[in-house]
């Protein structure tokens, strides 16, 4: 998920959709994807 025009288009999806997205991980680790996704203020709901 390093590319940046990867994490760009998801960014345009995600933004487009207009509803709550809820991620589920698991794993002591936060996905890197996450982190990115906690940095754009969308309505995202995030689930360990």
């Amino acid at each position: 998920m390093n590319a940046p025009e990867t994490l760009m288009l998801l960014y345009v999806v995600i933004a487009r959709t207009r509803s709550t997205i809820e991620f589920h991980y698991s794993g002591p680790k936060e996905p890197e994807i996450i982190r990115f996704l906690r940095d754009t203020g969308l309505d995202i709901t995030f689930e360990t």
